[in-house]
């Protein structure tokens, strides 16, 4: 497996040969909130992202990503089912 330095680097030229650009964001702080409800009632153990007011159990990494994506900060548009 390639170091995350260069992980991100091959992404960047894999999506820059079709005309995509990316912008590499911290995801800190943004799975203390679920993406799916917007409530701060949730805990974040390790991986795991638990929401006790909508019940949503995701990956923390997920939960963030979806929060950036939502949040729609780059120009990302993603549906939030």
């Amino acid at each position: 497996m390639l170091p995350g330095t260069l992980q991100v680097n091959r992404v960047e030229l894999s999506f820059a040969d079709v005309g995509i650009s990316i912008k590499q964001v911290s995801e800190a702080k943004l799975s203390s909130e679920c993406p799916e409800c917007e409530s701060d009632n949730m805990s974040r153990n390790g991986d795991s992202f638990r929401c006790y007011d909508c019940k949503l159990d995701a990956h923390s990494d997920i939960a963030a990503v979806v929060e950036i994506c939502a949040l729609n900060a780059y120009g990302v548009s993603f549906p939030v089912v």
